[in-house]
């Protein structure tokens, strides 16, 4: 379950579900699952995809933080 501080990103023309992952600490196998995106490389300019915030935060093993 997503924390009440639910992350989402608009996707721009040139974005990947890749990029959009890495950027998030996180796999676009998540990123598929939590959008219920059945086709990773179909995605399209405006769609909105959530992040699982509470995820981030607990991916990786350590405990940086950017604001």
């Amino acid at each position: 379950m997503l924390s009440n501080k639910e992350k989402t990103h608009i996707i721009r023309r040139g974005d990947t579900l890749w990029d959009i992952a890495r950027a998030n600490n996180t796999t676009v196998d998540n990123l598929a699952d939590i959008n219920n995106i059945s086709n990773p490389n179909l995605i399209q300019v405006g769609q909105v995809i959530k992040l699982a915030a509470d995820q981030i935060a607990n991916s990786g093993g350590g405990s940086t933080s950017t604001n």
